[in-house]
């Protein structure tokens, strides 16, 4: 059947020019995984259904959309199996597979896998949320900021070792659109792909499957839903809605660059996709005990960032949420009936002013208008209980939200407390003044840490919201060693902080996690694997990400629409994941077929030029 597909695939391809460089150390891949070298992953759950998430890498790719299915259990031998479905992917979407798996019982952990050609993937666990009275407590695991150039992602490994939360919050920044040599830590190997800054829907997916080839990231994927939005450098440094401080007139459109990375961002992660395209913020209801809204403070409506002291940061005009999103946000917590309202959002909600000044405009400092009318809606509302949670920063804060008659020892002048998140990886701000300075201009602001990287643990029970702040022993290698840095609680009414000896502590049963794997795959081949082709169609050129399990030659041939060789180029791939791009710009419009040999595996692409 391969043959036959080689001798009917149309055109003719003739490689003008090839370069190959090995940007990744990772000598391995686990042969149990193909196709599903990305993993498996779940998100957004609601009562009955969750988001299941994988991505296939074929064997041989076509303009075909190909079939995967799946199937949760409630054990993790997949015996148990209560729910199955299918899903059509292929070029058009990067082999990405996204199932709404609907029909599960509510406060319920389970089981899933995909299956494709008689190979199965990992097995992931996931949980749906709980409903009515049927919670007590919520644990999340709150991350941000995991730039891949700039350390390991030890945190997301020490969350699935303590398995102590019920879902994971990402607050953005996910991914990180820079270049190799640029926003990094310099070390060996630990570089993005594409090299280059991703400006294109190809430079996207490709830095999403190079990131999500990190072993750690995946592991995290598969053991804990995600509930997720994106920040900036998922599409470019302090964007907003008509552009970018990072964003250039000769990189093409803003607008087209923005819709190209946030179709790769719903592509690749496990979020459910809204009727309005490009809408990310969305409601989650967890029972009587929080509803969390989780919102877009970054392309949905913000204007561009005023100066520092200008007067437009409280123009009445300027906007951050956007009056549709901000009356979607009022109508939601007027209907709720839970004891905690949280936000997760992106950028830092408390003031943060040095001599008087605020001195971050990106953040809700430079949109004091709606930040007043937020504050004011959530003083004026039966629902007190307001628990902000923020990322972005690369730092950790607890702060309280004071209105104009706060004071250190006032009551009721502030409307709720904010939790801030440090980064994962990305670099804090090592200036040992900064905290004094901070905590003396800033007496709302109870804890900050500017330069520790790692996460957040958030424990909500009835009369109590507490954050616990652990930080990584190092990023610069794989290490799990985390510490407690601080914990911090508001009690239910009181919209105040109190410092606590110890961190929270999880009163229900941990769940087991889930086992790899129940059945390998059909190939156990280590030698040769391809994550994917990009553009396709393409116009100029495309590229090719693949592993190598050693170093070794490589050989490229291309077949004409009749099955004849038309071109054969050696390679020379080194051991790990590389990157080929082949330049195309003598071509005539139409079908090829390209077939990559390494190591005696032959892997192929039915790709279209126009």
């Amino acid at each position: 059947m391969f043959a036959r597909v080689v001798s009917y695939v149309l055109a003719l391809l003739v490689v003008n020019s090839l370069t190959a460089q090995i940007l990744d150390p990772r000598l391995q891949i686990n042969p149990n995984q193909a196709p599903f070298y990305h993993g498996v992953a779940s998100g957004d759950p609601l009562h009955d259904r969750v988001i299941l998430w994988t991505r296939i890498s074929p064997a041989f790719e076509t303009t075909q959309p190909v079939e995967v299915a799946w199937e949760i259990a409630t054990d993790t031998a997949m015996q148990q199996v209560v729910a199955t479905g299918s899903v059509t992917t292929g070029a058009y979407r990067d082999y990405t597979v996204k199932a709404d798996a609907t029909g599960l019982q509510p406060a319920t952990s389970y089981y899933y896998r995909f299956s494709y050609q008689n190979s199965y993937s990992p097995i992931g666990r996931t949980l749906t949320a709980p409903h009515g009275d049927d919670i007590s407590e919520w644990r999340m695991a709150v991350l941000s900021c995991s730039n891949y150039q700039y350390g390991y992602f030890n945190a997301y490994r020490d969350i699935v070792n303590k398995n102590d939360v019920d879902v994971v919050l990402h607050l953005g920044d996910y991914i990180y659109e820079y270049e190799v040599g640029r926003y990094d830590a310099g070390l060996d190997g630990r570089v993005h792909l594409p090299k280059t800054e991703t400006v294109t829907l190809s430079d996207y997916r490709l830095r999403y499957s190079h990131y999500r080839l990190d072993d750690d990231l995946q592991e995290l994927h598969r053991q804990f839903p995600f509930i997720a939005v994106w920040d900036d450098h998922e599409t470019n440094d302090n964007a907003h809605k008509t552009g970018a401080d990072n964003h250039s007139s000769d990189e093409g459109d803003w607008n087209t660059r923005k819709i190209s990375a946030t179709q790769a961002y719903l592509e690749w992660m496990p979020v459910r996709e809204q009727e309005v395209p490009g809408r990310i913020y969305r409601h989650f209801n967890f029972g009587n005990l929080l509803d969390l809204y989780m919102l877009d403070t970054r392309l949905e409506a913000r204007d561009a960032q005023a100066s520092i002291g200008s007067s437009d940061i409280s123009n009445t005009e300027r906007r951050l949420l956007g009056d549709t999103q901000f009356n979607w946000l009022k109508r939601k917590v007027q209907q709720s009936e839970a004891r905690w309202h949280v936000l997760g959002q992106q950028v830092m909600m408390a003031p943060l002013r040095l001599g008087g000044l605020g001195i971050n405009t990106d953040q809700w400092d430079g949109y004091t208008f709606e930040r007043d009318r937020l504050f004011e809606f959530f003083q004026n509302s039966d629902s007190t209980d307001l628990v902000v949670l923020t990322g972005d920063i690369h730092s950790s804060w607890a702060n309280e939200l004071p209105t104009a008659l706060y004071s250190d020892v006032s009551q009721g002048a502030s409307v709720g407390v904010e939790f801030i998140c440090t980064s994962v990886t990305s670099p804090g701000w090592e200036i040992p003044v900064a905290g004094s300075a901070i905590a003396l201009n800033n007496p709302h602001i109870k804890y900050v840490d500017l330069y520790q990287r790692g996460y957040m643990v958030v424990h909500l029970d009835t009369g109590y919201t507490q954050a616990d702040y652990f930080f990584s022993e190092t990023i610069a290698q794989r290490n799990s060693k985390h510490r407690l840095g601080a914990s911090y609680k508001t009690l239910r009414g009181t919209k105040r902080l109190i410092e606590t000896g110890k961190p929270s502590e999880r009163n229900q049963p941990k769940v087991p996690l889930a086992p790899r794997f129940t059945k390998k795959a059909q190939s156990e081949s280590t030698a040769f694997a391809v994550f994917g082709t990009h553009p396709n169609p393409f116009a100029r050129s495309f590229k090719m990400q693949f592993f190598a399990s050693d170093d070794s030659s490589a050989q490229l041939r291309v077949f004409s629409e009749v099955g004849q060789e038309v071109k054969q180029q050696t390679l020379h791939p080194k051991a790990g994941v590389n990157y080929v791009e082949v330049s195309t710009q003598e071509l005539e419009n139409g079908l090829y077929t390209i077939m990559l040999e390494v190591a005696g595996e032959t892997k192929g692409f039915s790709m279209i030029k126009k």
